[in-house]
């Protein structure tokens, strides 16, 4: 399996036309992208996917890059930015005082 093959992502068709399939990954899967990228533009996405999925523990989220990407090590940045989003997850899951 390739580093860019998501074969373990269930995908959903959104269009079919005589020519062309368009399909969408789940949430998981598109997850796990936005993890993997690490762009800063892509932190809300992430939230937004995390509170989706109920995936917001540091572990999980790492484990969730690890099956979508088997044959890619995750770097030190990645570590760095999944940890940044598992705080501000937990810190938006505390209650108000």
């Amino acid at each position: 399996m390739g580093s860019d093959d998501l074969s373990v992502c269930e995908h959903r068709v959104v269009f079919e036309g005589q020519n062309i399939k368009i399909l969408r990954p789940d949430l998981p899967c598109l997850l796990a992208m936005k993890l993997r990228s690490g762009r800063m533009q892509d932190r809300g996405d992430a939230l937004w996917l995390m509170d989706q999925t109920g995936i917001k523990a540091k572990g999980a989220l790492l484990q969730l890059i690890s099956w979508a990407f088997p044959d890619e090590p995750i770097t030190a940045y990645t570590e760095w930015f999944v940890g940044d989003l598992a705080k501000r997850m937990k810190s938006d899951d505390e209650p108000v005082r």
